[in-house]
């Protein structure tokens, strides 16, 4: 059985996310190093989030070209693709993307709820070159104005005053 480093960070809102980090990062020192990128992100993740990450956060060393991946409960990166996220700012998005599938997909992905509500929302990756500005125009709002964001926020954005529709 191959061993690894275990951080067990607790937030302000009594939640927590168990992080394991590869033991190929050789030293404790080096693995909390590599902990500590993803503290921001997971302490900025709305508490229905961080709780769905029950099972935890796993950083493999290497992958700069393999995308972070989640399951039930369980998100896993890559420390080389983490390093290129924080290049493009896109760290906390993918952190939020993949909190998403860790806390809800299980509940969620095959309800006819969902899959009525999937042809309603659009995002597309407008032509910057790197893809990490998404465009998203939110379901059910009284508007047809999108909001480009590079961190996600959990809540559709509000309708400017005075908009007229």
């Amino acid at each position: 059985m191959k061993t690894a480093f275990v951080f067990d960070p607790h937030f302000r809102d009594q939640t927590r996310v168990v992080i394991v980090i590869d033991v190929a990062f050789g030293t404790p020192e080096a693995a909390r190093t590599e902990t500590m990128r993803y503290m921001h992100p997971l302490g900025k993740l709305p508490t229905p989030l961080r709780k769905g990450i029950d099972n935890s956060l796993v950083v493999h060393m290497g992958g700069e070209n393999t995308t972070a991946f989640s399951d039930h409960g369980l998100i896993i990166v890559y420390s080389d693709n983490a390093t290129k996220r924080i290049g493009t700012h896109d760290l906390e998005e993918t952190i939020f993307h993949e909190s998403v599938h860790a806390s809800w997909d299980g509940e969620h992905a095959r309800s006819p709820e969902w899959a009525a509500a999937r042809p309603r929302m659009v995002s597309s990756s407008p032509s910057t070159g790197n893809g990490s500005r998404r465009t998203r125009t939110w379901p059910n709002q009284p508007c047809s104005r999108t909001r480009s964001f590079t961190t996600p926020s959990a809540s559709p954005p509000k309708r400017a005053r005075g908009s007229g529709r």
